[in-house]
């Protein structure tokens, strides 16, 4: 209860600020449509600080345990407690455009549920699929959280991709969810319910997601790297960044910057599409 009420009123309402509040973050032009970032990976990493602090529960990693004493019991619950959380994701991802009057937050709205599910269930597939592949078996547990991680790697960027690039994103979180899950086992880190792998690594998944796909993917790297008057890197840094940049882009010498420029001045996608 003490960690709940602090977190609710202390650490969400400032990283909530950051963002959709006119914060630091928001200055930049940082995206983060319905908090993957601010919301969920600051809760997965909370939940991961806890874990280490708790340690894990007795016998969870003794050599000698039966591995069925800490296997989830009833996957009906689970199952019922995942489609539950899937169901609110609708008003949690679509509400956050704030409005449905007119026809452009109509079809935002729609896109918004469809990307939506689509993550979700990509998600689900390919972590039942990689699962199947390590385990020698399909494992319901992993294809429940790998859905959970496709709706959280989809919760910053719903509103910017397309429905192809939805799945892709869901697809890799249900990839990452598999992989976490199977690093804090080796670590010996005990995450009953897989909360890290779902909310942390896939709200950072998320972020990168949306760089790579979303229609906001240049507004913020560029501006962390030009001259812009919020900018607070000095000088030598911010030059050294600069040609680093301009030699990834350019490697082969084939306009790759110029491109980029081009495709930075003709506006994002999304603004495309809503404009």
């Amino acid at each position: 209860m003490i960690y709940t009420v602090f977190i609710s009123a202390l650490i969400y309402p400032i990283s909530g600020h950051w963002q959709w509040g006119g914060g630091w973050l928001a200055q930049m032009g940082f995206h983060d449509f319905a908090g993957s970032l601010v919301v969920h990976a600051v809760g997965g990493f909370a939940g991961l600080a806890g874990a280490i602090v708790l340690g894990p529960r007795i016998g969870r990693f003794a050599k000698d345990a039966p591995k069925h004493v800490f296997a989830p019991h009833n996957y009906a619950f689970a199952g019922l407690g995942v489609f539950i959380l899937w169901i609110g994701w609708y008003g949690f991802n679509p509400g956050s455009q704030l409005a449905f009057v007119g026809a452009a937050n109509t079809d935002a709205v729609m896109l918004i549920a469809v990307n939506t599910t689509l993550a979700a269930g990509a998600g689900a597939v390919v972590a039942l699929f990689l699962s199947w592949f390590l385990l020698k078996r399909p494992d319901l547990g992993s294809a429940l959280n790998g859905s959970l991680a496709g709706l959280v790697a989809i919760t910053a960027n719903c509103d910017a991709v397309t429905n192809v690039e939805s799945m892709i994103i869901g697809g890799i979180g249900g990839i990452l969810v598999i992989l976490a899950t199977m690093l804090l086992e080796k670590l010996k880190i005990d995450d009953p319910v897989g909360a890290w792998p779902v909310h942390g690594v896939g709200g950072l998944w998320a972020g990168i997601a949306t760089a790579i796909f979303g229609g906001h993917r240049h507004r913020y790297f560029w501006r962390l790297l030009t001259d812009h008057p919020d900018h607070r890197l000095g000088d030598n840094c911010r030059l050294g960044v600069r040609h680093l940049l301009h030699s990834l882009l350019d490697l082969e010498g084939d306009g790759t910057t110029a491109r980029v420029a081009r495709r930075r001045r003709s506006g994002s996608r999304s603004d495309r599409a809503w404009h």
